[in-house]
């Protein structure tokens, strides 16, 4: 009886576990667990037949045994698989549609090199620095969210993520102060109204993302009715006792040196040499990272990202992604026309 059941029943489970590696020959997954499962079970029938003269009984009673838990196994194993086989294929599809919906990069001529002369006499003192050249890799990172925080890990991980967090942050100031004060072009000389001109054209909508980032923003947060004044204040202190100062807890590289004696208070400062000094760091603290982008190319940062992240960085909220989404086509839908009133200006 024992001769017939290893024997007659061993055609029966190879046919059916070859229907499976048919079925699913193209998912890896699944095919390697259906020829596993078929070997395991091969092996207990085998087994079986071998202890069959020894102990008859015993060998029977355990053959049953092992037999229906490697079914029950089988059967538990092969529908968790099943459901995570069409469960990411969902996913993909899902993502997919997703990243179809995304507005699509565009990419811009790249700018003019400028060499921006740090002409402010007040401390910190800093260096002229060549910047822009640069600047499409940096946009280019700044165009998704999950480009970005690859790009963000990315400087975590060479040690520049304080530049970067302050580089976003500036400007998100300066878009408030460009908006909010009358006389915003006082505050500004000509150098830097260059350089902010270029930057005009990185998508605001990735501040949002890195808004997520909580642990590392250190602007006061908005309220309804504010006064622009107070808030670009409030924001400017926060900046230099964060950023500048020697005893800011997460001082840029770029100021280390730039103090000779005892720092004059933010605080005591005037709001415009302030803001105005602070768009000097801006620009050192940006040459620092345009250095770090110089030598790697974008693919090498990802692979690197990629390898040394396993895919930690990617973002995972939907409700963060469909968030930037609607802020971004908000963006291009203002770019659109401002195009067409400039295309109607000059005709």
């Amino acid at each position: 009886m024992l001769l017939s059941l290893s024997t007659i029943r061993a055609p029966c489970f190879k046919r059916y576990f070859d229907t499976i590696c048919a079925m699913f020959g193209n998912d890896s997954k699944l095919y390697s667990y259906a020829q596993g499962q078929q070997k395991r079970m091969f092996e207990t029938l085998t087994d079986a037949h071998s202890m069959e003269k020894k102990h008859p009984i015993l060998s029977f009673l355990c053959t049953i045994l092992l037999f229906f838990l490697r079914l029950f196994i089988l059967v538990c194993g092969t529908v968790q698989v099943l459901l995570q086989h069409f469960g990411l294929v969902a996913k993909k599809s899902k993502q997919g549609s997703e990243d179809s919906a995304l507005p699509a990069f565009n990419e811009i001529s790249p700018p003019s090199p400028l060499l921006y002369k740090s002409l402010n006499p007040h401390e910190p003192l800093l260096p002229n620095v060549r910047i822009l050249s640069q600047f499409c890799k940096f946009r280019y990172f700044c165009s998704s969210p999950n480009e970005f925080t690859a790009f963000r890990s990315f400087c975590t991980l060479h040690r520049k993520d304080r530049e970067l967090q302050f580089i976003l942050e500036m400007i998100h100031v300066i878009d408030y102060l460009c908006q909010g004060f009358s006389n915003a072009r006082a505050f500004f000389d000509p150098q830097q109204v260059k350089l902010l001109l270029t930057f005009r054209q990185l998508p605001r909508s990735i501040l949002v993302v890195n808004g997520k980032f909580l642990g590392s923003v250190v602007l006061p947060t908005h309220v309804p009715g504010e006064n622009p004044a107070v808030w670009v204040g409030n924001a400017t202190i926060n900046l230099w006792l964060t950023y500048v100062l020697p005893t800011a807890k997460r001082r840029l590289s770029c100021v280390q040196h730039g103090f000779i004696g005892t720092p004059q208070s933010p605080a005591s400062m005037d709001l415009q040499l302030r803001f105005m000094k602070l768009v000097d760091v801006f620009a050192c603290a940006y040459r620092d990272v345009e250095k770090l982008l110089a030598a790697y190319s974008i693919e090498q940062i990802k692979r690197e990202v990629a390898k040394k992240t396993e895919g930690t960085h990617v973002l995972k909220s939907q409700t963060m992604m469909h968030q930037w989404h609607n802020i971004r086509q908000y963006e291009l839908k203002l770019q659109q026309q401002q195009q067409q009133q400039n295309q109607h200006v000059q005709k």
